[in-house]
This record gives C-alpha cells, structure tokens and sequence, in this order.
C-alpha cells in the first residue's frame, strides 16, 4: 500500500485535482453554460471511460510497457502544457469574479419559484464578463438546470455528498467481488461495472440531447427497486452456476440503477460553483471511503458482506416520494379523531381541508413497522419451509411497494436479506472461514456421498469425513481425515490422510512426472519405502567408529532428489516427500500457511514434539499433509513471499537459524510445479518468459517444470509453449480428462510440462488404465469425451503468445 501511495497515490491525486479546478476556471469565462460548469465532469469521465476501453484492447496488446510509458509521459506533458494554456486565458480576463455568483440581468430565483424543483431553464439571457480589448456581448444560454445559488451547505447536506458517493463506489467493487467468487471467476469482468460506474455519472451531468436529472432520473427511481428486486431473488436461488451470463446481466443491471440514482441525486444537489470544490471533495472523499471499505474494512471480517450492505445503504439513501404515505395518512386520522372526540373538538365538513398532520416520528414509526411486516413474512414463509423462489418473490415484491420512503424501504431490504442470510447459514457445511487481501478462503466439511459419481469409491471403501480448501470459487484440494481410530493410522485400507487428492494424484500428469523420483514403486495410499536408516542410529554407530559423523548429512544422501511447489492450497504436493528429502513451498499468502502449520511453526525437525496430531487436538491447521510429511522427517520449507522475489533471494542452509529468510538454490530442483492461478487472478509474471528461465536456473539439467494450466477461460498452454519455444526449451501438454470410478477424489486437470531437451520428457508415459476409464466415461456420456485424446501431446507453437516482464495480453488468450 506505501509503494502504491508513493508512486500511484501522488501522481493520480494531482491528476484528479484538474477536474475540479478546471470547472472553476470555466465559471470565470463568459460562455453561456459558465453558471453551470457541471457538465464539464460528465466530459472528464466520458474520457476515463474511453480511457478504460481503449487500454485493453489498443494500448496493451501492441505497446511493451517501456513504451506505454513513453506515450504516458507524452500526454502529461501535453496536459501540463494544456492547464497552462488555459490558465493564461483566464489570467487575460478582466473579470475577477466568476459568472454564476454575478447578477444575472434574467431574475432566476423568482423564474424558479414558481417552477417544480429542478425544473429546466430553456432561454436564460445572461450578460457576459467585459474581457480585454472587447466590449460587453448579449448571448442566448443552453437550457441549464436551476441550481440554488447561495443555496446553504450544512453539515448534513456534506454527509449526504459522501453518502451518495459512497454507496456506489462500494457497490461497484462488491459487484465484481460477488461475480468473480460466488459466481465465476470470468477474467476482465472488472470493465463491465467500473465502465457502467463512470457511465452513470456522464448521463447524469449531461444537458444533452436531454437534462438526465429530469425526467430520465425519475424513472431510474422507479425501476431502481425492481433491478434490486432481481438481482437478490438471482443470488438467493443460487442459479447464477448454471445461469452464469443471467445472473452476471442482472447483478450489473441492479448496480447500474443504483449507481444512477445514487449519482442521480449527487447532480440534483450540486450547489452553485462558489461552492463546487467542496463539492467535488465530498464525492471524492465518498468514493475513497467505499473503496476503503471493501479494500481495507471489509477483509477484517470473514464475510463477503460488503455487497449486501452497499444495497441495504443504496435502499436507505432514496428520495422521499411522499411524506408518509396513505398508511400513516390513516393512522394520523385515527390518532386526530381519538384527539377530537376526547376534547369536543369540531369535525370538518365534507370537502374542507384535513388538518391531520403525519409527523416526522409517526412516518417513521410506520416505516418500521411496514419492513417489519415485509421481514415477518419472509421468515414465517421460510420456516414454513415454502420454496425459496416463491418466499422471496414475495417478500422482495412487497419491498418494491414501499419503494415511496427510502426507511421503510431499506429496512426491508435489512431484514430479507437478514432471513436469507440465516436461512442459508442452516445449510452452510463451512467449518472455518477466514479472509485476507488475497480474498475469501473457506475450510467445508463434507463425507463422500453415494450421489456424486466421484465419491462412489469413497463410499464403497468406507472411507470417513475429507475436508476442502475453497479460494474464491476454485477448489484448492482436499484432505482426508485421519481415522477415530489411532490404531488405524498408515493402514492404507482406512488411512487416507496421506492419499493425493484433486488435480495431484499419482495418476495425473503431476503424479506421472512425481513417480519418476520415488525409488521404491508402490500401490496408490501404499507408503512402506518410508522406511530410512535413521539418523540416531548412524549417530550411536559413530563413537564405535571412532569419529563424529555428520549423521543427518549422510542419511540426507539417501533420499529421493529435491524439489519445490509455488502455491501451497491444502499441501497435497507433501505427500510424496519421503524422508530426508527437501521439498519447498513457496506461498504468498500467510492465511493459507495457518491452515496446515501452527502460527509459530519454523521449519525445524526439532519441533516435531510439538506437531503431534491428535483427534480431538484444538489446532490451527486444519490440513495434515504438512505436519504429516515433517513427522516422517522431510525436509520441508515454507518460504513465505511473493515466488519470484523469494526464489532470488540468497539460499539459507535448511538448518540454519534464520533459515526463513533464504531464497531458492541454484540448479536444485528435479522438478517444480506452478500451481498459483486462483479464481480471476492470473499472476502473468509467475509465467513471464523471465520467470521460467529463473526457475530453470534452480532446476538441475534434467529437470522437469509443470506448469498447472486448468482454466476455463484462458488458454494458457499457448503461453507456456511459446515461452518455452522462445527459451530453446522442450514442452508437452498433459490432459488427463477421465474420471476414474475406482479411484478416491480424483480430479481432471491440464498441466504443460517443460524441460531444455525432449529427451528428458520422452518417459513420460499413460497412467496405466487410463484409456480404459476413458473410454468408459464415453460410453455413460456421449458428450465431452474422446477416447482418442491422446493424455500427453506437443502443444502447438505459436510463436506470438510468449508473456515478458514487459509485456503481455490475457484478451489474446481467451478460449
């Protein structure tokens, strides 16, 4: 966050103070629309968006980024020499006060009196400034829109600049969040609301063709309840996994009239340019707080709430369309007829006015009770167990009745979606959950069921509860639990705590690569090359030799070779490492390191008392892989860092004291598997043409890097295959596509293995059996598998793929 202060934070915040600034210039000229120069900021965003589009599609694919550096210094030049130019023509203007606080020779305040609010002036005649060296002009004015000059600005008209600003900023971040991890990581979805963001405050400052802030914003008023209406009862049903383009088209449509009447209400209040700074720093500091609350405020808490109260605050901050509505209109008449009839008090005659005043607090006390009512109904319908489609259609139709006073309307929406929060909760098998900058990270507790194909095994072994690490919506691996039984542990027909599991078992391309470096071959969950000379029996047979050997160094040479993971997940990588061999992770994430290690863990053998598992054991990691692989004695390091920073660091000797701090050794590693692409996020420099080759740096000669390729939305295999081209280096692409029936938590995966010569790939062969599953696959479903795909193939190069450090382009690589 400093080196972004610093180097994004400054030159940004300069940048922005030039909208402001700019319009306040504007009000000293003698242009008919100086008096109000607001429309300037629906120009200055049409740019940004502009901006936004253009980047993606016209800038990255065709600059490297010393270029797009160049062109950037270019254009802040130019602004610099723009600001300047203008500057100079308001120093040459005699006038010393700006237009819209002179006196108008047209009577606007008593025009505007008898005119509904925010009624449109369609012929103001204004008398221009004198300027140098011309004398006095009469122009015509465009139809602006009547805004209070000198109009008081209180300290709760400030809190509602903010508000107003606020809200939808959030809104928009807890939009793309609430995609990207409840629905489908789909990269570049970031565009779509922050372009509708920028959008809405266009239309809403724009004067033409039409004034937005008229008639257009009334309607937004309207519909804005029935948007969020649909957007809650998509979420709430769940389909948005199967109705994926559905539910994206409704989340942003509910964001879009919110962010309008939201921003709506910002241009309708805008004051007359005596104050426009301020009011410029009011929607700013409202923008920054949104954003620091979904940036900062909101990891703090183990919930993606911020979206849900973004919409609840949208729902409190809507105009008031009527004082109290015809139910406190009656309740007020019943509280004056009771007065009246208690005191003698005369009765009005048919057709004289009521004198029934609705007061502040009766409006409000009715408000209450109306979302109570609302929020009553939702939670009897749902104990009632009534189809969740029809509990909230009804309820969240009933909410868009109160839509004429925003208390009652957003306490409605507090309270169906406090009921759907409580009803899913009944449901939710999430045992831990915790959330940091990197996002949402869920531990669930499931136990294989008979109903999902992949299970079937599972349950026919009897195999016990497995539990699963959720990043945002990707399945990170999963973990078997350890019998009740401790008389059960390492028996392989019942202990599946060490199984590999996901897109890791011995089967997959992973698994292929991994077999070559065990020595001893075993069935699948079979672990009895384990057994090593152990190092205290070496150190006991030293004195009879007479001489101190280095015990833990000589055992250290019986093992199977080295090698490293970026990415730690559940650690499912561990359970190959066998005894005295090192294995490294290197892991960005500290959240994801304290489900299988202890807060205060330090990669030392000694501390192994303390690693002991125990059943009912209340422990911080919830994954077993790691304490697993320390107990039987593997060398094993969790270099904690961003990978690439940390693998450049200086290696520190495994047994050193502050061997924390150490980086990656030079020509190491046998193999290395890159695993870190999580949800939306593809960290493009973890694949750069100068990563691989330092990652090769750390690789022995015959080493082998597998790069995890599985996504749905990128083709990453073109990356990697012409980044490897580009190096002189050798790759095949892996696709193990079958579901293997008797085999337990097996998943399909794509992997890219690459090594400097294709000698060193020429053993990997088909998992034994696999062409059989497959074929069996086809035969239960016809679609989405081919018995003739073959598991390892040469992936096509095609030479315009390859990502650097300076340059790459996820648009290109889209499936």
């Amino acid at each position: 966050l400093t080196i972004l202060l610093i180097i994004v934070g400054l030159p940004f915040f300069v940048v922005s103070t030039t909208a402001p600034l700019l319009q306040k210039w504007f009000g000293y000229t003698g242009h008919p629309a100086a008096k109000d120069p607001y429309f300037l900021y629906g120009a200055s965003n049409l740019g940004s968006m502009l901006a936004l589009f253009v980047y993606p599609f016209l800038i990255e694919p065709y600059f490297v980024l010393r270029n797009q550096a160049l062109l950037w210094t270019i254009g802040y030049e130019v602004l610099v020499v723009a600001v300047y130019f203008c500057m100079a023509m308001i120093w040459r203007s005699a006038a010393s006060v700006p237009v819209s606080e002179q006196a108008p020779t047209t009577d606007l305040a008593s025009s505007s009196a008898s005119a509904p609010e925010g009624q449109v002036e369609t012929a103001v005649t204004a008398k221009a400034p004198v300027h140098a060296g011309r004398g006095p002009s009469i122009v015509k004015a465009p139809p602006v829109v009547d805004i209070a000059d000198g109009g008081e600005v209180t300290v709760w008209r400030r809190l509602k600049w903010v508000c107003l600003a606020a809200v939808p900023s959030s809104m928009m971040l807890g939009i793309t969040t609430h995609i990207t991890t409840d629905l489908s990581p789909v990269p570049m979805i970031w565009l779509i609301p922050l372009m509708l963001y920028l959008l809405s405050f266009i239309l809403v400052f724009i004067r033409w063709p039409i004034v937005w802030v008229e008639e257009p914003h009334k309607v937004m008023v309207v519909v804005q309840p029935l948007a969020i209406a649909a957007m809650l009862l998509i979420d709430f049903l769940a389909i948005g996994h199967s109705y994926l383009r559905t539910a994206i088209v409704f989340d942003v449509a509910g964001f879009f009239f919110t962010a309008m009447v939201c921003h709506g209400e910002l241009a309708k209040d805008r004051p007359s340019t005596r104050h426009l700074t301020e009011f410029y720093l009011m929607m700013s500091i409202g923008g920054m707080l949104g954003g620091m609350f979904n940036g900062l405020l909101a990891p703090n808490i183990k919930y993606l709430f911020e979206l849900q109260a973004a919409i609840i605050a949208a729902g409190f901050l809507r105009p008031i369309l009527t004082r109290g509505g015809w139910v406190a209109e009656f309740v007020a008449g019943m509280i004056d007829s009771s007065a009246g009839e208690g005191t003698g008090k005369k009765r009005k005659g048919h057709g004289e006015a009521s004198e029934t005043a609705v007061t502040p607090r009766l409006a409000v006390t009715v408000d209450l009770l109306l979302a109570a009512l609302v929020g009553g109904a939702a939670l009897i319908l749902t104990m009632a167990s009534v189809p969740s489609a029809a509990t909230y259609g009804i309820a969240l139709a009933l909410s868009c009745l109160l839509l004429f006073r925003p208390v009652r309307y957003g306490a409605a929406l507090a309270l169906i979606i406090g009921v759907h929060a409580l009803d899913a909760s009944r449901y939710d098998n999430t045992e831990y959950r915790t959330r940091g900058y990197f996002g949402l990270i869920t531990v669930n507790r499931a136990r294989p069921s008979p109903n999902r194909e992949g299970d079937a095994y599972a349950v026919k072994l009897g195999l016990g509860d497995y539990k699963q690490m959720i990043h945002g919506h990707i399945n990170h691996g999963m973990n078997f639990l350890k019998p009740a039984d401790e008389k059960d542990w390492g028996n392989p027909r019942k202990d599946y705590s060490r199984h590999a599991t996901t897109y890791y078992h011995r089967f997959g391309p992973a698994g292929v690569v991994m077999e070559q470096f065990c020595w001893f071959k075993e069935p699948e969950n079979h672990f009895s090359s384990d057994s090593r000379i152990g190092a205290s029996l070496l150190g006991q047979l030293a004195p009879i030799m007479g001489a101190t050997l280095p015990a833990d160094a000589l055992v250290d040479l019986w093992s199977e070779p080295p090698f490293a993971t970026i990415g730690l997940g559940t650690g499912t990588m561990a359970s190959y490492a066998r005894p005295y061999q090192h294995m490294h992770y290197y892991e960005i994430d500290n959240l994801v390191k304290r489900l299988s290690l202890r807060k205060e863990w330090k990669p030392n053998i000694t501390y192994l008392d303390d690693l002991e598992f125990r059943p009912n054991e209340k422990y911080t990691g919830h994954f077993t892989y790691l304490r697993d692989a320390l107990k039987r004695g593997v060398h094993l390091q969790v270099l904690m860092g961003d990978a690439r920073l940390r693998m450049a660091m200086p290696y520190k000797n495994h047994y050193c004291e502050d061997s924390e701090l150490g980086g990656g050794p030079m020509n190491f590693y046998h193999m290395m598997v890159v695993d870190a692409f999580s949800s939306d996020a593809i960290p493009a420099h973890l694949i750069t043409k100068e990563s691989i080759a330092m990652y090769f740096d750390r690789l022995t000669e015959k080493g082998i890097l597998c790069v995890h390729t599985s996504n749905r939305f990128v083709d990453l295999v073109k990356v990697v295959a012409d980044v490897a081209n580009s190096l002189g280096y050798s790759c095949l692409r892996a696709h193990d596509n079958a579901p293997y029936l008797d085999k337990v938590g097996h998943f399909t995966s794509e992997w890219v293995m690459v090594a400097r010569k294709s000698e060193y790939l020429k053993h990997l062969r088909e998992p034994k059996g696999y062409r059989e599953a497959l074929r069996a696959a086809a035969e239960r479903s016809r679609r989405g598998y081919d018995p003739s795909e073959p598991y390892w193939e040469t992936p096509t190069v095609h030479g315009r793929y390859a990502w650097t450090d300076d340059f790459y382009n996820i648009l290109k690589v889209l499936r």
